[in-house]
Order: structure tokens, then C-alpha cells, then sequence
């Protein structure tokens, strides 16, 4: 006959059992995941309009056409453009109703243009240079707001007019 060999079962004890797990145990991080990753949705509610600039951006084609009920004599609202540019490591402002100053002096003038026509019947279009830092940008947005000028809009500066 045969042989058969017994071999006495090795018993798994938890000792055996940890020594066949290798690297870190992945259960706390995986947790830290997850919470993180609910407090980022969780704050991501919270960006409300406050965060972001009211503007107008002018779509293609979105000229306006004549409104139903509108008055036919009535003047469109005057309309001004102001560039912002970057010289010598100033950011300048230059367009019709406030000439060419420096952004500092930008909302004196804004509330100069808007002494001459009220507030309601001006549309400023802001077009900065690709130079001009952001935060020059909402300088003038926030110079705009603060003369009561309510319809703002950023244009680009390759965008035609």
C-alpha cells in the first residue's frame, strides 16, 4: 500500500492571521477620506452669489431687439468703455467719460459720469488687458457698484465692439 503522511493541521491563531497582512492598515485612511470628502461637499452649498461678480457678458447675437410695449422715442442707455492696462507696474484706466487716470482715481470719476446721467441709464463695459491682475478688475467692478452703476459688463480686450 501507500503511505500516507500525516501532517498535523497548523492552527490559525490571530497572531498567524497578522503576520499574513502586509503594509499600513487602510481603514483610518480611508476614513479621513470620507469626512474629508463630506465637508467639501458639505461647504461647497455655502458659494452663493456673494462670491461672484454681477456682470453683463455680452453673448453673440444677443443684440436686443425692439421690446413689445417699449417706447419707440426713448434713448438707449448711454453706453461706456473704459480699458484697464498695465504700465510700468500701474494699472491705468482710460476711456470715454474718464480719460486716462489711475485706478485710484477711477471711482471719483465714475461718480462725475453718473452726476451728468443717472445711474439706471449708464452701461459701463469694463475691457482689461490680459496684463491687468484680477484684482485690479474687481477694483473697477467695485468702483462701478459703489457710483451706482448697476449694469456692468467685462469684455475682453480682442472682443470687437
Amino acid at each position: 500500500g501507500g503511505s500516507t503522511v500525516s501532517r498535523p493541521f497548523r492552527r490559525r491563531h490571530a497572531m498567524a492571521v497578522w503576520d499574513l497582512h502586509f503594509g499600513p492598515n487602510m481603514t483610518p485612511m480611508v476614513d479621513v477620506v470620507m469626512v474629508i470628502l463630506i465637508f467639501f461637499m458639505a461647504s461647497a452649498t455655502f458659494a452663493g452669489g456673494e462670491w461672484f461678480l454681477k456682470t453683463g457678458i455680452p453673448r453673440e447675437g444677443s443684440g436686443r431687439s425692439g421690446a413689445s410695449g417699449a417706447d419707440p422715442l426713448a434713448l438707449p442707455p448711454a453706453r461706456f468703455e473704459i480699458s484697464l492696462v498695465v504700465e510700468a507696474g500701474r494699472t491705468l484706466v482710460r476711456g470715454q467719460g474718464v480719460g486716462e487716470c489711475e485706478l485710484g482715481l477711477l471711482p471719483e470719476r465714475l461718480r462725475q459720469l453718473t452726476a451728468a446721467a443717472p445711474a439706471d441709464e449708464v452701461v459701463l463695459i469694463v475691457r482689461p488687458d490680459a496684463a491687468v491682475p484680477y484684482a485690479d478688475v474687481v477694483r473697477a467692478h467695485d468702483a462701478a457698484t459703489r457710483a451706482g452703476i448697476s449694469r456692468i459688463g467685462l469684455m475682453d480686450v480682442a472682443t470687437p465692439p
